[in-house]
C-alpha cells in the first residue's frame, strides 16, 4: 500500500523539467516534473510529477521507475542533465473536476540521483575535485575558533584537520563547510556540515565509476571511524568538479545515520587524543582481515546508527558476536567433530543403537524425532569455540556478564535464546536486559579492538575504567539476581 503522506514544504523547486520516465520497461516522454533538492546533506531529494491522464494510467501500474531529463538553454546548448536509475512512487492522487477534466499528482523518492551541470568554458586538463558529504562525527570534525573581524564578518579558523590515506592511495582531508538559507521571517539561518575533500583522476560526471571505485573503500574507512568514535558515520553523497562539469550525486537505497553517538562515559570507544593513532593502527589491520563481512556485522551491531529497542539491539549484537565466532570456527576448523565421511559411519551406529534400545515407549515416531537431532551432535559447541577464540586473543571477560557459561546466573546466551524463540521478557526486566546489552556491547568492543590490534587499556572498555565508571557493571549483580529469579 502506498503512503498517503504528502510533501509538506514551502521550499521552491530547484528544477522544472519535462522528464522521460521508464516504467515497466516502457518510456513515457514529456512528463512534467518538479525537482526539490535538500538544503542539508542528511536529507533526500524528492520529485513531484504532474502527468496527463494517459501518462498517469501508465505510471500508476507500478510503484517504481527511472528518469532522465535535460535542460537546454536558449542557445540550444545542453546546460543540465538529470538522471536517476530508480524512483519509488510513494504518493499518487487524482482530483476530478468534471467528466473530462482531472488533475493527477505523484510524488517520488529518487535513488542515486545525479545532476550534471556543464561549464561553458571547458578545460579537459583539470583533475576532479571531490567534496564528499559525511554524516556527523566529532572525532573527524576539525576544531574551529570563531572570531569577528572589524567589518563585522565572522571568521572561522581551523586549528587542526584530520587527514588519512585510504587503501587506494587517496588522501582524504576532513573539513567543515557552511551553508545558509533565508528564513520566512527574513533572517539568515546558517549551519555547518562535515566533508572529506580529495582529488581524483576520474571525470566528475562518471558517477557510477566513482561510486563503484570509491564508496566501498570510503565506507570501510568510515566504519572503523564509527567504531572508534561510537558514532555511525557514512558518506551521503558528493559534489564533483572538473574542467567540464559540476556533478552532484545523492546516495540512494541507503539508510542515513542519525548522527547521534552511542552512549560513552567520556568521548567514544577511544579518547580523541588517541583517535588518529587508533585509525592508523586499526584500518590497516582491517584491510588484512580475511573475512571483512564478519567485522562489518559486528561493528554495525554495536554502532547501529539508528534507534532500536533494547531487545532489537541485544539480538543484533548477539548476531554480530556470532559472526565473529563463526569466522573463527571456520578458520580453525572448529565447526564439526567428525568429517562428513566419518560422521556418516558414526551416525549409522547411533541410529542402530537407538533402534535396538529395548523400550516400548520409544516408538517409531519418537525415534524419528531423535534422528532429526543427531546431526547437532557433530557440531562443536559455540561455547567451546568462544573459549578458544578468547584464549587466542588473550581476552579476559571475567568482569562482564558471562556470555555462555555460569553456575551463578543466567547467561547472555540464555537471554538471547529466550527472546529469539518468541518468549519476550516482561517489562519489569527491561533494566536487567539493558544491563545485559551493555555488557554484551563491552564484550564485543573488546573483541574488535583486540582483532584490530589496538590495546584494550587505551580504550573505554578496559576493566579498570569500566569498573570505576560504568553504571551497567555497578548494578550488574543486582540485575543478574533479578533476572535469574524470574527466568
Amino acid at each position: 500500500m502506498r503512503s498517503k503522506r504528502k510533501r509538506k514544504t514551502t521550499q521552491k523547486e530547484d528544477y522544472v523539467v519535462n522528464a522521460s520516465l521508464i516504467v515497466n520497461n516502457e518510456e513515457i516522454p514529456s512528463v512534467p516534473c518538479r525537482i526539490y533538492l535538500p538544503d542539508r546533506i542528511d536529507e533526500k531529494p524528492q520529485m513531484e510529477f504532474r502527468p496527463n491522464k494517459e501518462q498517469y494510467k501508465r505510471i500508476a501500474r507500478s510503484f517504481k521507475g527511472s528518469l532522465k531529463a535535460e535542460i537546454i538553454g536558449f542557445d540550444k546548448i545542453k546546460q543540465v542533465s538529470i538522471e536517476t536509475p530508480l524512483i519509488y512512487f510513494r504518493y499518487m492522487s487524482t482530483i476530478h473536476w468534471g467528466p473530462d477534466l482531472s488533475e493527477s499528482t505523484l510524488w517520488g523518492d529518487p535513488q542515486h540521483l545525479k545532476i550534471i551541470r556543464y561549464h561553458r568554458n571547458s578545460d579537459h586538463t583539470k583533475k576532479t575535485s571531490l567534496v564528499l558529504w559525511i554524516s556527523p562525527n566529532q572525532m573527524l570534525s576539525p576544531p574551529m575558533i570563531q572570531s569577528t573581524s572589524y567589518t563585522g564578518s565572522i571568521v572561522c579558523e581551523r586549528i587542526h584537520q584530520f587527514t588519512f590515506t585510504i587503501q587506494s592511495g587517496m588522501t582524504l582531508k576532513f573539513d567543515k563547510h557552511f551553508r545558509s538559507v533565508d528564513t520566512t521571517d527574513d533572517k539568515l539561518l546558517q549551519w555547518s556540515f562535515l566533508v572529506a575533500c580529495v582529488e581524483v583522476d576520474t571525470p566528475a560526471n562518471e558517477v557510477e565509476k566513482l561510486r563503484d571505485k570509491l564508496l566501498p573503500e570510503i565506507d570501510d574507512f568510515l566504519l572503523i571511524a564509527s567504531l572508534g568514535s561510537r558514532t555511525m558515520t557514512a558518506c551521503l553523497g558528493w559534489e564533483a568538479i572538473d574542467g567540464l562539469t559540476i556533478t552532484t550525486y545523492y546516495r540512494g537505497n541507503y539508510t542515513f545515520p542519525t548522527g547521534e553517538s552511542e552512549s560513552s562515559i567520556d568521548q567514544g570507544l577511544v579518547w580523541k587524543k588517541d583517535f588518529e593513532d587508533f585509525m592508523q593502527t586499526t584500518y590497516p589491520k582491517f584491510l588484512t582481515f580475511s573475512n571483512k563481512n564478519a567485522l562489518r556485522n559486528a561493528i554495525n551491531s554495536v554502532v547501529p546508527g539508528r534507534e532500536t529497542t533494547v531487545e532489537q539491539s541485544f539480538l543484533s549484537m548477539f548476531a554480530g558476536l556470532e559472526s565473529l565466532i563463526l569466522d573463527y570456527r571456520r578458520r580453525k576448523n572448529l565447526e564439526f567433530i567428525f568429517q562428513e565421511s566419518e560422521w556418516k559411519k558414526f551416525n549409522s551406529h547411533l541410529k542402530l543403537s537407538i533402534k535396538q534400545y529395548d523400550n516400548k515407549q520409544l516408538d517409531k515416531e519418537k525415534r524419528s524425532l531423535i534422528y532429526d537431532k543427531l546431526r547437532e551432535l557433530n557440531r562443536i559447541s559455540i561455547r567451546y569455540a568462544f573459549e578458544q577464540f578468547c584464549s587466542e586473543l588473550k581476552l579476559d571477560l571475567t568482569d562482564l556478564w558471562p556470555v555462555f557459561v555460569s553456575k551463578q546466573t543466567v547467561t547472555l546466551s540464555d537471554i538471547r535464546n529466550r527472546i529469539v524463540h518468541g518468549d519476550p521478557l516482561p517489562s519489569e526486566l527491561m533494566n536487567a536486559l539493558w544491563v545485559a546489552r551493555e555488557n554484551l556491547k563491552f564484550a564485543i568492543e573488546r573483541i574488535l579492538v583486540s582483532i584490530l590490534g589496538w590495546p584494550i587499556k587505551k580504550s573505554e572498555v578496559n576493566a579498570d575504567f569500566l569498573g570505576r565508571h560504568a553504571n551497567a557493571l555497578k548494578i550488574m549483580p543486582e540485575q543478574q539476581a533479578k533476572i535469574s529469579d524470574m527466568l
